[in-house]
This record gives structure tokens, sequence and C-alpha cells, in this order.
């Protein structure tokens, strides 16, 4: 359904399409995991990026905290943050997960946020070294040009930046931030930190789980097939 303000869908199409009630997607709406444009009319590519998350499951998908644990251990890494119990469990559920269930599990490891900005601000939250952008899953040709700038930020700087580049709410904008909530124990750079995420985006893990719900399906797929093979490495070797 296309209007004035753009690419639109109803609370009932969007229950139908989700396989919930219109009660859950309202519920949903209030949590900012889908967006409203105007009362009764939802934003259809908040939608469409939401199913694709959750890729058909009703499961409850892990913490910030477990979702990056997963990631780091998945990436070589040893994330302290967690106990030595919850690591066990985690190991142990990631053995006998697939990739599809990987990616509705770690589909809360950022808050999703998106604006419109200046061209020239774009620029800026790239050159800040404060951003980590979205990189394309490897083996894929990249990101097209016109597609929106997409980056992880640390949660606490959300205000600033939309402050400091005057950026505005648009569920259409030209800006995507994934606010991460920065560790809250004391643990520093051994914890959740955007400098943790930016050294996860240089691997394979990361890029493949943010691709694994593009709507480009050749995108999506070679993700899939990147975490399915890592996923099987882990079972021998993790």
């Amino acid at each position: 359904m296309s209007s004035a303000l753009g690419d639109v869908m109803t609370v009932g199409a969007a229950a139908e399409m989700l396989g919930v009630t219109t009660a859950h997607v309202q519920h949903l709406g209030r949590l900012g995991q889908v967006n409203y444009v105007a009362r009764g009319l939802l934003d259809g590519t908040s939608v469409r990026d939401y199913h694709a998350v959750r890729q058909g499951r009703r499961a409850r998908g892990w913490s910030s905290r477990t979702a990056w644990a997963a990631i780091d251990l998945l990436s070589g890494g040893s994330p302290e943050w967690l106990g030595q119990a919850q690591l066990s469990r985690l190991r142990s559920r990631l053995r006998t997960m697939d990739a599809e269930g990987l990616v509705a599990a770690s589909r809360d490891r950022a808050r999703r946020c998106r604006y419109a900005g200046h061209e020239s601000a774009l620029g800026r939250i790239r050159a800040g070294g404060r951003a980590v952008e979205i990189q394309s899953v490897p083996g894929f040709a990249g990101r097209m040009s016109t597609s929106p700038l997409e980056c992880y930020v640390d949660d606490a700087l959300i205000e600033e930046l939309v402050s400091r580049f005057r950026l505005e709410p648009d569920v259409r904008g030209n800006v995507v931030l994934h606010a991460v909530r920065s560790d809250a124990d004391g643990l520093g750079a051994r914890g959740v930190s955007i400098d943790l995420v930016r050294s996860l985006m240089d691997g394979e893990i990361l890029p493949a789980l943010d691709a694994a719900t593009s709507e480009d399906p050749r995108e999506r797929g070679l993700a899939l097939e990147v975490l399915a093979e890592n996923l099987r490495w882990f079972v021998d070797h993790g």
C-alpha cells in the first residue's frame, strides 16, 4: 500500500503477516519494534524487518548481553561479562542451533533507530570515529550507494548525535543507528562496548547477522550460509 505517507500497512495486515493478534502488533508498536506512521497505520518496512528477524519464530530473543556473548564466542572470543554457568549454557545452545535460530535469538542485540539527515551529516558521522558502520557480508559485492547509512553506536550517545547532526526521526530516513547498551558492570574493554562491536565487525559473524535480514535474497542467502558454516565449525571446535 502506498500513499503520501509512503510504504504503510494496517495493523490488521501486519498481524496477518506476523501471525499474531492485532493487540500484539499494538504492543510491538509501543515497544518500538515496529513503527507507527499514523493512527492505525504502520511503516511497512519496519514490519517486514521485524518479520525477517523473527524468521517466523515466536521464541523469546536473548538479552543484549547474551546476544553479544554469542557473537563473540562464534568469533573466537572469550566474553568475560557472563558467568561460567551462563557461558556453558550458551555454548550448549549454540551447538544445537541453526542459522535462522541464531538470527532470531540475537535480534535484540541493539535498539534500531531511523532518522533523516543531511547528506553532509552522513560523512561526518562516518569520520567521527564513534560509530561502527555495518559492513557487507564477506563474499557479497557490497551495499548500494543509495542505501541508508547504518551504524552501531553507544546507546548513551544517541541524543548527542541526533542533536549535533540535526537528525529527525523518520521511518524512511537515510540514517539507521543501532544503539548498543554499554556494559554496566565496570568491565571496560572486557565487556559489551562499542570497541567490542568494532572488532566484531571485522569478522564474519556480525556482518552476516546484519545481512541475514536483507531484502536482497542473494545477500540474505549468503549470510545464512556463512552463519551455518560457522555454527558447524563451533560444534567441532568451540
